[in-house]
């Protein structure tokens, strides 16, 4: 057997790790997917792919990075998720959340199940000579700050030039993405599929030791679903099961009593039926231990979710082990029916390398986390979950319902004064549901409108006067179920007409307010994604001091940057352009009395610059 276990609660990763480029290679595009999306999270991504140097990037105080990550990222990232799955809460969000408006896509399992896969495909271009390189995550987390036990495998995989076997399912699951948007995705959504597809039949994974084999799977798109195939043993961990998937699970465990590792409320229900003692007994079953298991589930709201939240499926068969990882649970959705969209990746290897069943989830192994199951109560009260599903189906009527936010600035008295309206193309039935309350995550919940008979008469909404910096697609829904005790909130990102234009700007310049943001700002845009120092240096100014401080600084920030400006001019201008726009951006305003954050002798130094690179056809 292995010296150290598959599955060792003690090897572990962090999500950013897994999105940094391979050494020598810089981030190019990503396509994701997930289940639930928290905004805040998707908000440091960014920061992750293209400032990977900078020290504690996931820290929300440092907008400068923040705004910068979404800059260089903005249209080279799509994240597909679940219609109606975006976190909301009653605190406004960062305004920056709504630059990301372009990133998100949501969609529907086209079966009526749930869009569940979590898998991540990254490209990365060398910085000098070499192929283009893919990195292919698996995932069972969600793009969520949920702290809870997953699982992830990543592959790195190489453009070869040649056609090789066995991506044909990652192929098709990409194809399906854009079919399943219940909006019209963003533009670049439809390019950077395609230019992922395009090479992705060309692509080899490499294989972590000490598998040799892997395959990949998808459910809920029409085809046959996969599941676990006959083996001597099998081992399951999942946080969900029920009784039918359980059966079925059971049968194909042909030599010894399949193990299944699960959450105490799952096994209670499906081992607590009158017809299901002979089930529990074909099964060893466990659980997390006291000290580390805590509510955990797919559709939980709230505080971030704990406990177990992996799924893997272990095969043994004759001298190997099949080890399928990704983000289908031990249910009948999942495996048996194809109402879900779930992802798998299938890892082969050496028995004697990689261990069997009772190795990999014994105290060797993820067995150090568990303890023995033993039967509990059974709940007979059922009317929360009835209310709970029609409340999940008043968020499915929602997302699909073609509701539109439209920004007017009729009757306001000033430029930066818009009146939003949230607009219905028909009635909603909203059955069973008893309250609806809608605000711009923006704003939170302070803001927010009763809509719900607004919105069953199929009648516009007034959503109030707000700032241009709070107009954003990401639009919070709370519900009160007919029982007057259920709730659900939830947010989507409606499309907006009449956008007015220059909230970029606005953003941009509420952040950037004084010269010594603008420098620091600057020297992070010149900041490759490979240069760890300007990065960690830029993380360290931006921690001291007053961010109302000018005049002194920008004099001493003022020599650092013109070297770093020709460096890049040397080096073929690749950010130079990002400069320019910067400035423009800065510098035009509609209000004459508003001071410019961009020093006069840094503008003209600046159209030197400018001047050198049209003439050089590197201009606007």
């Amino acid at each position: 057997m292995p010296n150290s276990p598959s599955l060792s609660p003690n090897d572990r990763s962090l999500y950013t790790e897994n999105l940094r480029p391979p050494p020598g290679y810089l981030f190019d595009s990503a396509i994701a997917t997930t289940y639930t999306l928290d905004l805040e999270t998707l908000l440091t991504v960014p920061v992750s792919l293209s400032l990977f140097a900078v020290e504690d990037a996931q820290d929300e105080s440092n907008p400068l990075a923040l705004l910068e990550g979404i800059e260089r990222t903005a249209e080279r990232i799509v994240v597909f998720t679940e219609a109606g799955n975006i976190k909301a809460k009653e605190e406004a969000y960062p305004r920056l959340c709504s630059l990301m408006e372009t990133m998100v896509v949501e969609v529907l399992a086209p079966a009526g199940g749930a869009f569940h896969p979590k898998v991540w495909l990254l490209r990365f271009k060398p910085t000098e000579r070499g192929p283009i390189r893919f990195r292919l995550l698996v995932l069972s987390r969600n793009l969520t700050r949920d702290r809870a036990w997953d699982i992830s495998l990543c592959l790195d995989g190489t453009d070869t030039g040649e056609l090789q076997a066995g991506n044909e399912a990652i192929i098709e699951f990409v194809e399906s993405l854009s079919k399943l948007s219940v909006r019209d995705a963003p533009d670049h959504a439809a390019e950077l599929l395609e230019q992922v597809t395009e090479r992705l039949p060309y692509i080899l994974w490499e294989l972590p030791s000490p598998f040799t084999e892997v395959a990949f799977t998808v459910n809920g798109l029409g085809n046959t679903p996969w599941k676990p195939t006959p083996c001597s043993r099998l081992g399951i961990v999942s946080p969900f099961c029920d009784t039918r998937a359980l059966e079925r699970l059971r049968r194909l465990s042909q030599d010894y009593e399949p193990m299944i590792v699960s959450r105490q409320d799952q096994l209670d229900e499906a081992f607590g039926r009158d017809d299901s003692d002979e089930l529990l007994d074909g099964y060893k079953a466990l659980i997390l231990d006291d000290r580390v298991e805590t509510a955990d589930g797919e559709d939980t709201e709230g505080e971030q979710i704990q406990g177990l939240h992996a799924k893997i499926f272990i095969a043994e068969r004759g001298a190997e082990t099949n080890l399928t990882v990704g983000s289908g649970n031990a249910t009948a959705a999942a495996l048996l029916d194809g109402r879900n969209v779930e992802f798998f990746a299938s890892l082969v290897g050496p028995k004697a390398e990689v261990g069997d069943v009772e190795t990999i989830l014994g105290p060797e192994g993820f067995g150090q986390l568990t303890q023995p199951y033993c039967f509990g109560e059974i709940e007979d009260e059922v009317s929360p979950q009835d209310m709970e599903r029609h409340l999940k189906q008043a968020q499915r009527d929602i997302c699909l319902s073609g509701l539109k936010l439209h920004c007017v600035s009729e009757g306001c008295d000033s430029d930066d004064q818009w009146r939003v309206y949230l607009c219905a193309e028909k009635p909603l039935s909203l059955a069973q549901v008893s309250s609806l309350q809608v605000w711009l995550i923006t704003l939170g919940k302070a803001c927010a409108r009763n809509v719900l008979e607004e919105l069953r008469s199929g009648a516009s909404v007034d959503l109030g006067r707000m700032s241009l910096l709070h107009v954003t697609g990401f639009t919070a829904f709370s519900m009160v179920a007919s029982d007057n005790e259920t709730s659900h909130l939830f947010s989507t990102c409606l499309e907006v007409e009449g956008l007015p234009e220059g909230r970029y700007t606005q953003i941009f310049r509420n952040i950037i307010n004084n010269d010594k943001m603008f420098f620091r700002y600057l020297r992070l845009l010149l900041a490759h994604s490979d240069d760890p120092f300007a990065a960690t240096d830029n993380r360290k100014n931006w921690k001291g001091g007053s961010e109302n401080q000018v005049g002194e600084q920008a004099s001493i920030v003022f020599e650092p940057v013109l070297e770093e400006l020709v460096r890049d001019y040397c080096n073929g201008a690749t950010r130079l352009k990002s400069v320019d726009r910067l400035i423009e951006r800065l510098s035009s305003s509609d209000d004459k009395e508003e001071a410019s954050v961009v020093p006069d002798d840094f503008l003209k130094m600046w159209a030197a610059f400018r001047e050198v690179m049209v003439s050089k056809g590197g201009g606007q």
